[in-house]
């Protein structure tokens, strides 16, 4: 344990992402909630955020309370205790990029995103999905300070995004090959329905 992040955050993910048939979600939860409670990790606040926000983030298995409020403070929490993984994930959260935006510098964005993408590399199945899933959802221009003015042709925005947009795949099929469930749904929206 604790070769990506503490022992609890690394035990829950177990539990809650990696092996869905021991039925211990619960128990990963109870483990995020006691890590929060005792200090500043800003890992075990992302996750425990991620719990509570839903089947798009969690298995509806483990019947998890729903709680966009709560999640929304803790994914807060999380970016302000230094979490690379509580940045990534909060730029999913669209109203979190302006509450959090002298954070959210550029500089902080690619730090994270490296930190991320050397967990994912070392094989982390979590870190894979998430940069899958930046990649997919386009948070590379976000990260990277680009918009399509950047560029100084269509052709060249089009090739970079086409580029960018390609290396989700891989990511999903290692997080999914590596136990992480919500990589499946992804690769489902990506080759079947065309994404």
């Amino acid at each position: 344990m604790g070769r990506f992040f503490s022992d609890p955050v690394e035990q829950a993910l177990e539990y809650i992402y990696y092996d869905l048939r021991a039925g211990k979600g619960a128990k990963g939860m109870l483990l995020l909630k006691k890590a929060v409670s005792a200090g500043n990790d800003g890992d075990a606040c992302c996750l425990l955020a991620q719990c509570l926000r839903g089947r798009q983030h969690v298995w509806t298995g483990h019947r998890f309370p729903k709680d966009d409020t709560l999640a929304q403070r803790l994914l807060c929490q999380s970016v302000q205790h230094g979490s690379a993984l509580g940045m990534l994930i909060a730029i999913r959260c669209g109203e979190l990029r302006y509450r959090l935006q002298d954070e959210m510098t550029t500089e902080r964005l690619k730090k994270s995103f490296d930190i991320v993408m050397k967990k994912a590399e070392d094989g982390e199945p979590y870190c894979q999905y998430i940069i899958g899933n930046a990649c997919l959802q386009h948070d590379f221009m976000y990260i990277e300070g680009k918009t399509r003015d950047s560029f100084s042709h269509e052709t060249e925005f089009n090739s970079y995004m086409k580029e960018n947009i390609a290396k989700c795949e891989n990511w999903f099929r290692k997080a999914f090959r590596h136990g992480e469930f919500i990589s499946r749904s992804r690769l489902d929206t990506l080759l079947y329905r065309g994404r």
